[in-house]
């Protein structure tokens, strides 16, 4: 792997790894659940996280956005066969002020690979496994995949699910958002 890659993984993880537990160790009480995923909410437009170029991409840049991050892996089903899906709904909406995001888990290679056979219409982002146990506070307790977090143009988080999102269903959470 080229070291820069993996330095900029290596930070981001280490700056989300850092953020949540920063929040978590100021928070003497406990935190009410919206509380909880605001501040996850929060955290995610803080990252920095590499593209498949290994170029750090904010998320901060799709602030004021309609924004579907996708957490994957090229390992898993449901999240490859839902992937086509979302190309096309972020090819439908991309100038409404949609944006998609995949943030896998994987190694730039894997993904590479992949989708040269799966081609995909929006940012795919880099945070390698770690990133899973950080999902918690943004409704994926059991921590797997495929997860979808949507955020609204203010960055609140609207819907948030783990499983294969269908077509329609998203379509209709992502009108209700313009």
């Amino acid at each position: 792997m080229n070291p820069t890659r993996l330095f900029v993984m290596l930070f981001a993880t280490s700056f989300l790894a850092f953020s949540l537990g920063h929040y978590a160790a100021r928070t003497s009480t406990p935190v009410p659940a919206g509380a909880g995923k605001e501040a996850a909410a929060a955290a995610i437009y803080g990252l920095i996280l590499p593209d498949l170029a290994g170029l750090p991409q904010p998320m901060a840049q799709w602030a004021g956005r309609v924004l579907v991050v996708n957490y994957w892996a090229t390992w898993c089903t449901p999240c490859r066969d839902e992937m086509p899906a979302f190309s096309h709904l972020h090819e439908k909406y991309v100038q409404r002020g949609v944006t998609f995001v995949g943030i896998s888990i994987d190694e730039p290679e894997k993904i590479e690979t992949f989708i040269r056979t799966t081609p995909v219409s929006y940012p795919l982002l880099i945070a390698g496994p770690g990133v899973l146990q950080a999902t918690a506070d943004l409704g994926n307790g059991p921590q797997g995949l495929p997860f979808t977090v949507i955020f609204n143009r203010e960055g609140h988080i609207v819907a948030s699910k783990l499983g294969r999102y269908a077509e329609a269903d998203l379509e209709k959470l992502i009108h209700r958002n313009l």
